[in-house]
This record gives C-alpha cells, structure tokens and sequence, in this order.
C-alpha cells in the first residue's frame, strides 16, 4: 500500500469518506482507515474529521412531545483529540421530526452554546 501514490490515495480517501450515508455510525466505519499506515492516517486526518455530527433520538412519549432522550455525537472524540479546527461541517440528524420549528429551536441553542468552541464550521446541515 505504500506504493500508492498520495494523490491518488486522496482521491480514493475522499470518495470513501464522502459516502450517501452521512450518518454518525458510518463516521465511525470511516474511522478504520486512520488505522492502515501512518501515510493513510495523515491524508485521512483532515477527511474525517471534517464533519461533526450530532444524531438525535426523539421520545414521543416523554413529558413533551420533542424531547430528545439520546443524542450519538463524535464532538466528544474530536475536541478531546484535539481535532477541533479540522471540522467544517456540522450534520444534524433528528429521528421522527414531527414540527420542523420546535426541534431546530433547540438545535440552534445548542449551536450557539458551542459557536466559540467550533469557529470552523462554515455549513450546518439538518436531517430527517
């Protein structure tokens, strides 16, 4: 594999990190190729990374009908890896929206809460 050429393998990295599937668990299948070789972990770093996301579980039979009981999220993993400055967008992933006003007020609260700590996101991105 070291003999692949490092343009080449950027191409063959963006395709793979650029999947239909913009969903946290395919994040973590990409995670896999930081792990080949260090050329691959160094092409790949600024690849993955790129995209922050935030998966929202909502319970319809909570006290109101948006409360979102669990949340999958990578922002732990990059912050602590210091892979902040690397993240360019941010995907928003909300299970069963039934209101699209009620749950993207509460996303954009949250945002604003982390706007410093995220000074690189220039695309938010919210999905069904």
């Amino acid at each position: 594999m070291a003999d692949i050429h490092p343009d080449v393998l950027t191409i063959v990295l963006r395709h793979s990190t650029r999947t239909n599937e913009d969903n946290f668990m395919s994040w973590k299948r990409q995670l896999r190729l930081l792990a080949v070789n260090r050329e691959w972990r160094r092409l790949a770093l600024p690849l993955v990374y790129r995209t922050m996301y935030v998966q929202f579980k909502f319970n319809h039979y909570a006290a109101g009908p948006y409360m979102a009981d669990e949340a999958q999220t990578n922002a732990q993993l990059i912050g602590s890896g210091g892979f902040a400055g690397l993240v360019r967008e941010l995907i928003v992933h909300g299970d069963h929206l039934h209101s699209p006003v009620e749950p993207l007020d509460g996303i954009a609260r949250m945002l604003a809460g982390v706007q410093a700590q995220w000074p690189g996101i220039t695309s938010l991105v919210t999905v069904d």
